[in-house]
């Protein structure tokens, strides 16, 4: 039996999960990183994106737009701006969404058009996050979804020098 530890999943509107579960795979403002069991202290922010909860039997997938990760003696606190499970989301709707963040994008001509004082960057990630609530519909077949690559990685280092 795989080794558990404890998972908290809240938003500002409500306290959406709390149990123990094998691991988490969850979306980093530097790319995906996952966590097991006795993982050392971390503190993390988190970009939209799919967070994926493994259970002993099954998995969980959800749909997030940031937030902060925090782990520290087997418990892990997810405190995610929004939140939308893989089941919950409304897959029109969310196409919907997406056109009118890349609309937004296009048609705007400063910082605050793009979607506040984040600018680009914040439109950007409207759009990610439209993204990813179409995704976890979409990839069914696909194990993961996304290949289970993290940013980054797979690319061909450069030779090294001699010296």
């Amino acid at each position: 039996m795989a080794t558990t530890f404890h998972v908290e999943l809240i938003t500002p509107e409500k306290h959406l999960f709390s149990g123990e579960v094998v691991h988490v795979r969850a979306p980093g403002a530097g790319g995906d990183f996952g966590v097991l069991a006795n993982h050392a202290p971390m503190v993390a922010g988190l970009g939209a994106g799919r967070l994926q909860i493994d259970f002993t039997g099954h998995k969980e997938e959800y749909a997030i737009s940031g937030g902060y990760f925090t782990v520290e003696n087997n418990k892990a606190i997810i405190l995610a701006e929004t939140c939308t499970r893989k089941e919950d989301i409304n897959l029109e709707q969310a196409r919907l969404q997406k056109t009118e963040a890349h609309k937004r994008l296009e048609s705007a001509a400063t910082p605050a058009e793009r979607g506040g004082g984040g600018g680009r960057a914040r439109g950007r990630g409207a759009c990610k996050w439209m993204l990813c609530r179409n995704e976890p519909q979409e990839a069914r077949g696909r194990a993961g979804g996304g290949g289970g690559r993290s940013p980054g990685r797979g690319r061909p280092r450069p030779p090294r020098r001699r010296q």
